[in-house]
């Protein structure tokens, strides 16, 4: 979103006029103006071609949001996070580009990538969401959240087993090494012995 710094005609405070607005009050004193009171005609066709650019923007925006969600059901998933990347690049409050990319990089909610980057683009998701498509996210999300769970105990027991592993490899060379000693002590035992009987 673009923005025109500006002076208040009643009481000289500082003002920011979003371009896609038609009239503008001042934060200091309240006094509400038309544009045109404020701007002349070569700053609302300045406006009007920002409105223009910016609009056009998120028509493109939203057409590879939706060219995303196309390679995501072909399972194309980095042609589609690809995509829903540029989608973000032309309207950075594209929440559909933004859950495309988390889609992307879990393959449409069904793994969860060992890089956890996709939690930022799930916060700007449900940040640039209206309340409706918030709590459809949301809804898609707990997918998610069922998989990192599973993946978690998955990884505690892995982890368990590794240890429960490491410690019988441990007894298990605490053990040759006993059995080294004890052949050793014997040979010294038995060549000590045949010393003495020889030299007897």
């Amino acid at each position: 979103m673009s923005y025109i710094n500006l002076k208040c005609k009643n009481c000289n405070g500082e003002m920011s006029l979003n371009v896609e607005a038609k009239t503008i009050a001042c934060n200091h004193c309240g006094k509400n103006y038309l544009l045109n009171e404020l701007l002349d005609e070569k700053d609302l066709e300045l406006i009007n071609q920002m409105n223009s650019t910016y609009l056009t923007n998120k028509i493109q925006s939203n057409s590879y949001a939706k060219d995303g969600d196309a390679y995501i059901y072909q399972a194309e998933y980095e042609k589609a996070e690809e995509i829903y990347k540029k989608a973000i690049e032309l309207d950075e409050t594209n929440c559909k580009a933004y859950f495309g990319v988390v889609r992307a990089k879990t393959h449409n909610l069904n793994i969860i990538p060992e890089e956890k980057d996709y939690k930022e683009y799930e916060k700007k998701a449900l940040e640039y969401a209206s309340f409706d498509e918030k709590e459809h996210i949301k809804q898609e999300l707990s997918k998610l959240r069922l998989l990192e769970a599973e993946k978690k105990q998955i990884d505690k027991e892995i982890k368990v087993k590794a240890t429960k592993k490491n410690k019988e490899l441990a007894k298990i060379k605490y053990e040759k090494t006993l059995n080294k000693i004890a052949y050793a002590s014997i040979f010294v035992i038995t060549a000590t012995i045949l010393i003495l009987i020889l030299v007897l």
